[in-house]
């Protein structure tokens, strides 16, 4: 996957990396969108609450999922790889006093908190990759007769 300007991921192994931490991405957040219920029991026990607010809390972070693999996959520049890794971090971390001030969902925020620190590494990783390998710029076009 290249972007049609600024830098761009040009290694083989990095572009299937971007695709298939797209795919999961948007996995996981077409799972949370279409089933929060079930996702929220999944990540935080059989007996983790599914109000109609933490269902409604799972999918707007589906719907934020979904956004970022496609702005991700469509423009996998070192700076929109690198706002997608902040926000995961910052998720993170929110999730993580999830699980230390609320003890009925530790559990959720510990595992979701660990997702997102996943995609976060692995975000900063790809932007690292993509910053160390620019893609070339377009040529300049030139008319007739000038230099």
């Amino acid at each position: 996957m290249t972007a049609p300007a600024g830098r761009a991921i040009p290694h083989e192994l990095a572009r299937w990396a971007l695709g298939a931490a797209t795919v999961a991405r948007a996995g996981y957040g077409a799972a949370l969108c279409c089933a929060p219920g079930r996702m929220l029991r999944l990540e935080g026990g059989a007996g983790a609450e599914a109000s109609p607010g933490a269902r409604a809390v799972a999918r707007v972070l589906g719907g934020r999922h979904l956004a970022q693999a496609v702005l991700s996959a469509a423009r996998p520049t070192p700076a929109v790889l690198a706002l997608g890794a902040g926000t995961d971090v910052l998720h993170s971390a929110s999730m993580m006093a999830l699980a230390a001030l609320d003890r009925p969902r530790r559990r959720l925020g510990l595992s979701d908190s660990l997702l997102a620190a996943a995609f976060a590494a692995g975000g900063w990783a790809l932007t690292r990759r993509a910053a160390a390998h620019p893609a070339p710029a377009p040529a300049a076009a030139t008319l007739p007769g000038l230099p």
